[in-house]
């Protein structure tokens, strides 16, 4: 139960931030009559951890009333499980929050609160009234009121989320997220959190508990069905998981990570998860349970990949004999004969758009690279053409650097020449990459969802 009221005195205080504290309350009515001290029938003692609490606030205390021999005091407390300091209602923290307003001066604000004892209430409901106190035009009564609600909103935010260890630069990057209605929309669905990847599942499901979720919501089982196939089905290597893989999969993740503690049954998450599929919370194709970005990112990577291919490069219109010899003059050049079968690979990869080069360890593919670069620069020259610009990048700074090594050309990371951020979902960041060729060595540690945001730079 909750139970609002003023400190009117401290009795015990200690560094934990353990208190006994007296409140007061406006209407008795509200504390139980057989708890209720006939002796004081306006307020009652309060124990628990009250951190920031101090005499003269007023104090929204969650909890139960426990009864303690305690010789020949009132046997009856109320047992502090949850509180929050009702700022505005508290005089002297309300003057605070006034000056924190632009335009407001101590002088200001101790003059409205004198003059209003609903001051609250009339700056959100009638600030045209702040014009009876000298000095407050209608512009300034209207700006005060704006900044009132905005500062307001973000308070109870701060208030909301600090009850579950939320620091001030995670509350400000949710704030900055949802905008003015960020507290109606956790309240609404606090597992949008998880979804935006702003909080863990762990913290949400505490919220969501508090919140009274029932276990099997579908607003929880989407966040933690998608989670599961966002996050553990890549750590797998997965870009899907199968019906049966997903179903196993959550009830495991529940094991790990749940708050709110339910042991679901294989055929109730089956039941759930084609719920989920016909409202659209989750992506399905024949089987196959899909993120539902990546799902999107998959599609993509082989629509760009199909368009590419056998489109011919500008190298394709070429005379053939201003190919082998610039392909000689390349050899000789770095010291390298490249066999029949590695030559091919090198006339292919000239004239075609796309090109994907594999071979095991020793089999040639950087004697190759070199060729194909050295050539396509000579024959740019005979031709007359612009020498390209040539762009190298590996996954890894290591790689990189041993393809700089190996290639006597700078070569970067994947992630420095795309300019790839730490959400692979978000479209807007994609940066277009405009060299003539680019090169990607040990692309088989590339995700799919890498893979998505280089083909968009290059599409």
């Amino acid at each position: 139960m909750t139970i609002k009221g003023t400190v009117t005195r401290i009795f015990v205080e200690k560094d934990s931030g353990f208190k006994i504290v007296v409140v007061t309350v406006n209407d008795k009515s509200v504390i139980p009559n057989d708890v209720r001290n006939p002796d004081f029938p306006d307020s009652f003692t309060a124990v628990g951890v009250l951190k920031g609490v101090d005499k003269d606030y007023v104090v929204e205390f969650g909890g139960e009333w426990e009864k303690r021999d305690n010789g020949n005091y009132w046997p009856w407390q109320f047992k502090v499980e949850d509180y929050s300091i009702c700022e505005l209602e508290t005089p002297k923290l309300m003057a605070r929050f006034l000056c924190e307003l632009p335009g407001v001066t101590p002088e200001l604000a101790k003059r409205m609160l004198a003059y209003f004892h609903n001051l609250s209430e009339i700056i959100e409901k009638k600030p045209e009234r702040l014009t009876e106190i000298k000095g407050i035009t209608k512009e300034k009564a209207m700006q005060i009121h704006n900044a009132f609600m905005q500062k307001k909103q973000e308070r109870s935010l701060e208030v909301f989320l600090k009850k579950y260890g939320f620091k001030s630069d995670d509350i400000k990057k949710i704030s900055s997220a949802y905008g003015a209605s960020a507290l109606s929309v956790i309240k609404a669905n606090p597992y949008q959190l998880c979804d935006d990847k702003l909080v863990s599942f762990k913290v949400c499901d505490k919220i969501g508990l508090d919140l009274n979720f029932a276990p099997d919501d579908n607003r929880r089982l989407k966040t933690a069905m998608n989670y599961v196939l966002c996050v553990k089905a890549a750590s797998k290597g997965h870009t899907y998981l199968t019906g049966q893989m997903l179903v196993e999969e959550t009830n495991e993740f529940f094991r790990d990570n749940a708050v709110i503690k339910t042991a679901f049954s294989n055929e109730l998450l089956e039941n759930r998860l084609h719920n989920l599929v016909s409202e659209g919370l989750l992506v399905h194709d024949d089987d196959k349970f899909y993120y539902p970005q990546r799902y999107v990112n998959e599609k993509e990577v082989a629509e760009i990949l199909l368009r590419r291919t056998n489109k011919w490069s500008k190298y394709a219109a070429v005379e053939s004999e201003i190919v082998e010899k610039s392909l000689e003059e390349a050899q000789a050049e770095i010291g390298i004969i490249l066999d029949e079968v590695q030559l091919e690979a090198v006339r292919s990869a000239l004239i075609n758009n796309t090109s994907v080069i594999t071979g095991g360890p020793g089999s040639g593919k950087t004697s190759l690279l070199k060729v194909l670069l050295r050539g396509m620069e000579l024959i740019t020259q005979k031709t007359g053409q612009q020498k390209p610009s040539i762009s190298l990048a590996a996954p890894t700074g290591m790689a990189s650097k041993r393809m700089a090594e190996s290639t006597k050309r700078e070569a970067r990371t994947i992630h420095k020449l795309f300019d790839i951020k730490y959400d692979l979902f978000n479209r807007e960041d994609t940066v277009q990459v405009n060299s003539d060729i680019v090169v990607l060595d040990e692309v088989s540690m590339l995700d799919i969802d890498m893979m998505a945001c280089i083909m968009r730079s290059l599409n």
